[in-house]
């Protein structure tokens, strides 16, 4: 009986040993002229392992090419737009997430960069019109916009769903935030 447990205490030890082989630094062999690096490098190079092969580095994704919808999480690319007149209120999920406009005044939702945005439940009501385009790129603002004008008295309700951006062939997390916005028109 106590043969059996020291060798599960063996046979378990070997087990820990070897999962733990992976981690940590790598060890040089000296032959080949590899060397072993144990700090953070931005630019992986092989290391000589116990079993003589290299160890090929991670690989990291590429950049995204700038202004496009995959970068910005925007539903629209980039474009320069100039609203006539400018919206009077701008709401955004750091500042206000609650706007009260007379009819015919205009308000911007704007929506930061770096996430993917959707307008998942557009104005309830007639109270607000969607303009177009809508959720575009803004440069100057460095944010996605959705730009709106209050057409009749009454309440809206705007539902916003955010989740991160997620390129292709890399895992990602498929959490989903939503952001409510409410806007009165008198």
């Amino acid at each position: 009986m106590r043969q059996a447990m020291g060798r599960w205490h063996v046979l378990s030890l070997c087990l820990l040993l070897i999962a733990l082989a992976g981690c940590g630094k790598t060890l040089a062999t000296g032959s080949g002229g590899a060397t072993a690096s144990a700090g953070n490098s931005s630019t992986p190079t092989p290391s000589a392992t116990l079993g003589g092969g290299s160890v090929k580095p991670i690989p990291t994704a590429p950049p995204l090419p700038t202004g496009t919808a995959q970068n910005t999480g925007c539903p629209l690319p980039l474009e320069n737009v100039t609203w006539p007149p400018p919206p009077p209120q701008i709401l955004s999920p750091e500042k206000s997430r609650f706007a009260s406009l007379n009819v015919g005044q205009t308000l911007e939702i704007v929506l930061p960069f770096g996430i993917q945005w959707r307008l998942t439940q557009p104005p309830s009501g007639n109270s607000l019109m969607l303009d177009s385009p809508a959720g575009y790129g803004d440069p100057t603002q460095h944010a996605c916009v959705w730009h709106f004008t209050a057409k009749a008295v009454g309440q809206a309700s705007l539902t916003y769903s955010l989740s991160p951006l997620c390129q292709q062939g890399y895992r990602c997390s498929g959490a989903i935030t939503l952001v409510d916005f409410t806007v009165e028109v008198h």
